[in-house]
This record gives C-alpha cells, structure tokens and sequence, in this order.
C-alpha cells in the first residue's frame, strides 16, 4: 500500500479509537470521508488502472464509515469489476446501504436488481418500492417507471389515475418518453379520452427530436388517427390545455433520465 493511502485510512481508523479507557469513540467526519472517498474515485479512474487497489481501499474505507456516495459507487465497481472482481451479491449489499441513506441513484439501482433479479431473488414488490422511494427523490426515470408499474400492476394494482400521475411527473421533469405514454395511457382507457389524448400528442411533438426514431414515427401516425376525431372545439380545447400544462412547467424541456454517470 503506498504511503499516501495510508496515512488515510490510519486517520480513519485512529479517528475512531478511544482517547481513553471508557471514553466514546469520535467518529470520522464527513470531510475526512469524503476525502478518502475523492481519492479512491481519483485513482480508479487512471487510465493504466495501476492504481485500482488503492482506490477500492479508499473507496471501501470511505464506504464503510459510512458514506452514502462511496457506497454507491463501490456497488458500482463490484457491478463493473472495475478494481475488484465482478460480485452481484455484493454490489446489492452496498447498493442497499446506500440506498437505506437515500442515495437516489441507489435506490433506482436497487429496483431495477430487483426487478431483473440481478444479485437478488426478483421481487417485483420490492422493485416498485425502490423506484417509488427514487421517484419521491425526484428521479424522472425512477417517476416514469412507477407510472408503467401502475398500468401494469406490476408489483402494485393498477391504477389509471397514479399512472397518470406519475407519467405527468416525469413529464414534468424532463422525461419526454412520458408524454408519449400519456397519448396511450388517455387512448387506452375505456372510453378514450381524445382530448388529453391530443394535448398530450402536442406536448410530444415540441420534443419530437429529442425521442427515439421508433416514438417520433408513432407520433406521425397517431396525429391523423387522434385529431381525425376530434371537432373543432375539441382541438381548441386540446391546445389550451397543453398551452397551460407548458406555463406552468417552464422547466420541463428533455434532460437526461439518470441523475449519475454511472447509474
């Protein structure tokens, strides 16, 4: 081990040691952490990865005093095999510490394991609960999840309006595949309302470049198919509606779905 690594992990673990018999131990602060966990980071990202041991010892220090982001991205290295050897069951153990810590980026992790059963018996419940916690956060792409989740019933019931919800949700913080979904959540329903269903197609076709090839194609066809049943009122109506929903989400333009480079 070369000496700079360890002068921080003895700092670590001398931070933690008694002063005295009897006397509490002093936990490691936050910017000691962080530091162990900026260097380990720093050194797992060389190019020759000739300094990969030491940046998981970093990494593995900083993730066991507890800090959420080096948990995080030590899941992250067991996922990848990048300094350690490739182990699924270990990747959800830290995934899950920092995920219990809030880490959103974790918490998405952690439901997408349990969805495809990566490192972990699938449990479609659980996976709703993880995507539901990361949506609460904030997360778009978690957001978006939930809302299929709820048309689905997969891992919850099912439920038209949590779907909407959560589709507008995500709608609203950059996610435009949801404004697609929206077009087909309103034309599903029985009884659909065509309407929302085409303020909603407006609302895609402003973010029309920013989808897959496949979706902007589903957006020409469907153009003829909605408005082709709507009266002139309708269509006005449509307008207004997403006219509104843009005032009041100037933010919602696309963004990218994941909140992390290495999500």
């Amino acid at each position: 081990m070369d000496p700079s690594t360890l002068r921080l992990i003895l700092l670590m673990w001398m931070s933690t040691v008694p002063a005295s018999p009897g006397s509490k131990a002093v936990p490691v602060g936050p910017t000691q952490l962080e530091r162990m966990y900026l260097e380990g980071m720093k050194r797992l990202t060389n190019a020759d990865h000739s300094d990969d041991a030491e940046g998981i010892k970093l990494l593995s220090a900083a993730a066991a005093g507890g800090l959420p982001d080096a948990q995080y991205n030590l899941a992250v290295s067991y996922e990848r095999g990048n300094g350690v050897e490739r182990d699924p069951l270990k990747e959800v153990e830290w995934l899950g510490k920092a995920a219990g810590q809030g880490h959103v980026d974790a918490e998405y992790k952690l439901a997408s394991c349990y969805r495809t059963g990566t490192g972990i018996g699938a449990d479609p419940a659980k996976a709703f609960y993880w995507y539901r916690r990361a949506a609460e956060h904030g997360d778009a792409e978690a957001q978006n999840n939930v809302a299929a989740a709820y048309v689905h019933g997969d891992g919850t019931g099912k439920s038209v309006s949590d779907a909407a919800r959560w589709y507008e949700r995500a709608a609203a913080n950059g996610y435009a595949r949801a404004r697609v979904s929206l077009i087909f959540l309103f034309l599903g329903q029985t009884g659909p309302d065509y309407v929302s269903a085409e303020q909603w197609l407006i609302l895609a076709l402003a973010v029309r470049e920013s989808l897959p090839p496949a979706m902007q194609q589903q957006l020409d066809g469907l153009q003829d198919s909605i408005e082709g049943r709507l009266t002139f009122a309708d269509k006005k109506r449509a307008n207004d509606l997403a006219s509104d929903w843009s005032r009041a989400h100037p933010g919602a333009g696309s963004r990218p779905a994941a909140t992390s480079p290495t999500r």
